[in-house]
């Protein structure tokens, strides 16, 4: 495949996939970064000749990005520019000497990132903005507006577009190239874990990172959920996944769940969660980045909503469904994804009424839409 150079192009809109070299920002976070990673995986497919960069910041996305492929991964703190000033401007030298045609900025929200592709010098930039006026339109050369009606992966889709028109709306299962070190270790703890061999593995992510707690499904509705989930199905084995500031839930579970569970967040990092999750019949997941790991590795995935509206964030992928049956008029009330409101607490008079609208039945029902068999029921 040939590409044009940027200086070729004409001005408006993309016409084809014209980039030979492609840098692309990714958000922070663990679930938009899995998305992130999904789109460039499809774009390498549909390109084996195009060049991928991607500037990464802080968090678990440079890892997300070293899944599976190989990319060029560049840093910048975009948080912290002001006490990074001299490594920041190491990266746009670096950025400027690999010669980037196009930059595609998936992060919505942060104007810096926008400003630190336009001072890399990359002639085509194309990102997100939202729909009230926003600064970092002006450091873009072409705009994708954030749709009220679309998820993340829509709009993530329609960036795409930009540079190859016929970029699918279906979401690829992410590909691993697993560290044999990692792998093993995930190995040797399941079988440290697995006295006797499970029926089926449930994995639960029960918190929903360091902030905003009105958004996760209580602890006793998980248990109820596990317990009735064993009563079907014999030797079940639970998998507790989260980061080390979610433990003391973990332990609320186990203290409380009559059946076999283990506490996952000692494997320490995304790609040993990925390759458990990979082992796992089903995911049962709060609004989280492991939710999106989950459904995009081709797991059995239900999606837990409330605070936050499943038409942005929920899991996508072809064994990826959720629950919302709330009817609150507070709710969502996190939405990060359209207007970029994101109140600290619940402001419902009763606390998490949203997530208490949710009944294990309801989660059942929704798995048996999911897994691959009928071992539910």
């Amino acid at each position: 495949m040939s590409f044009k150079r940027v200086s070729e192009l004409p001005d408006g809109p993309l016409a084809g996939p014209k980039a030979a070299r492609l840098l692309v920002a990714s958000p922070w976070g663990l679930g938009e970064a899995v998305l992130v990673r999904l789109l460039l995986q499809e774009l390498s497919a549909r390109f084996p000749a195009l060049r991928i960069g991607v500037l990464v910041g802080r968090g678990p996305s440079s890892e997300v990005m070293s899944l599976g492929g190989c990319l060029q991964i560049h840093r910048y703190h975009s948080r912290e520019a002001g006490g990074k000033l001299w490594g920041s401007l190491r990266t746009i030298y670096a950025l400027r000497r690999m010669g980037y045609d196009t930059a595609l900025d998936c992060e919505g929200r942060l104007v810096a990132t926008a400003a630190f592709l336009r001072a890399a010098a990359i002639p085509v930039r194309i990102g997100f903005v939202r729909p009230t006026a926003s600064l970092r339109g002006l450091f873009l050369t072409h705009t994708v507006e954030f749709a009220a009606c679309h998820s993340y992966w829509h709009s993530l889709v329609a960036l795409a577009r930009h540079i190859d028109p016929g970029f699918p709306t279906v979401a690829p299962s992410l590909s691993l190239s697993p560290d044999a070190t990692v792998k093993s270790r995930v190995d040797q703890w399941l079988r440290e874990q697995e006295a006797t061999a499970p029926t089926r593995r449930l994995a639960l992510h029960v918190g929903s990172g360091d902030h905003a707690n009105f958004k996760r499904w209580p602890i006793a509705r998980f248990i109820e959920l596990a317990e009735r989930i064993r009563t079907r199905v014999p030797n079940l084995f639970v998998i507790l996944t989260g980061t080390p500031t979610e433990r003391s839930l973990i332990k609320e579970f186990a203290a409380s769940f009559r059946g076999h569970c283990a506490d996952a967040t000692v494997l320490g990092s995304v790609q040993a969660t990925a390759l458990l999750l990979e082992k796992c019949d089903l995911l049962v997941s709060n609004d989280t980045g492991v939710m999106h790991l989950g459904s995009a590795l081709g797991t059995p995935t239900v999606g837990l909503f409330g605070a936050t509206d499943p038409a942005h964030w929920a899991p996508v992928g072809i064994r990826a469904t959720q629950v919302y049956p709330t009817r609150v008029n507070c709710s969502p009330c996190l939405d990060s994804y359209y207007r970029g409101v994101n109140p600290l607490e619940c402001r419902n008079p009763e606390y998490q009424r949203c997530m208490l609208d949710i009944q294990p039945a309801h989660v059942i029902e929704a798995a048996k839409r999911v897994v691959t068999d009928d071992w539910l029921g």
